[in-house]
């Protein structure tokens, strides 16, 4: 039972810990270690520095706290919009049908046939680098992906028999879609979008890597990933200390998805009786 509890737990407490250390981290720390100090240059990993230094001198303990915040902010904000245009169009199509149906799923498709980094970087290219285009190309990248997702369950949840008896009750379907398809498939579409948070995240870091990313001056996982890799033999961890940082999260957010993926068809299911009831009694 207690192990049970631990691993029910254990993705959640390793979140907190996350984003207490990217949020508080940089605030505890002394200021003068995001300094530049080339007489620290290439120092191991010490009791004075935890992680070592990177080729400015820099404290890697420091500089990952500074890249998870802007990493999780970048990956929040992209997450928001994909759910945001997916939950728009997906809807919708599924809702109106015929035309219009068929259009944006061709639009779908098409955005589809592009990967998403090569439409994030098309992006980039139109409206330049920073925080806000980043987040914005790379939630437009994988809006398309959510949206394919939202309308397959919505249209698997219309064909349920209580869809048919609210319709029949004069229900509308605004009314029908937030009242009994909602209820019955949010679970759903939550998993799949914090697994696109977990994509998002990957996007942000590959971005930053190509140096397409964030400016210069920002502290990233995917720009430090890349610097370090130039200095491999002379001091590894400038590389290593990043690529781990980013797998740790990337795995948090999977240990989420894989825990809560599991109850999800069951839970669909228990929504579906519920709705079922709710429906006939509406038609009555």
């Amino acid at each position: 039972m207690i192990s049970r509890r631990i691993r029910h737990c254990a993705p959640w407490l390793l979140t907190f810990i996350i984003v207490l250390f990217a949020f508080a981290g940089p605030l505890v720390l002394p200021d003068n270690l995001r300094l530049a100090d080339t007489s620290r240059q290439f120092l191991a990993p010490s009791r004075h520095f935890l992680l070592g230094t990177d080729q400015l001198g820099r404290d890697l303990l420091y500089r990952v706290a500074l890249a998870t915040r802007m990493s999780l902010a970048s990956a929040l904000v992209s997450t928001g919009l994909c759910v945001s245009i997916g939950l728009l169009f997906g809807a919708a199509s599924s809702a109106a049908g015929g035309w219009l149906d068929w259009v944006v799923m061709r639009i779908v498709d098409t955005t589809l046939s592009i990967p998403g980094l090569v439409l994030a970087m098309a992006v980039i290219a139109a409206m330049g680098r920073g925080f806000i285009p980043v987040s914005v190309a790379v939630g437009v990248g994988l809006a398309p992906v959510y949206t394919r997702i939202v309308r397959a369950a919505f249209l698997s949840a219309k064909n349920e028999v209580y869809i048919e008896t609210a319709r029949l009750s004069g229900a509308g379907w605004f009314w029908i879609a937030t009242r009994y398809i909602m209820p019955s498939v949010y679970q759903h579409l939550t998993v799949n979008a914090v697994t696109l948070f977990a994509w998002s995240l990957l996007n942000t870091a590959a971005l930053d890597f190509l140096g397409m990313g964030s400016e210069l001056s920002v502290a990233s996982l995917g720009r430090m990933i890349g610097e370090g890799r130039l200095y491999l033999r002379q001091a590894p961890w400038t590389s290593i200390v990043p690529g781990v940082a980013l797998t740790l999260l990337v795995v948090t957010v999977y240990s989420i998805v894989d825990r809560y993926s599991v109850a999800d068809a069951g839970t669909m299911r228990v929504n579906n009786m519920k709705n079922a009831t709710r429906g006939w009694r509406h038609l009555s």
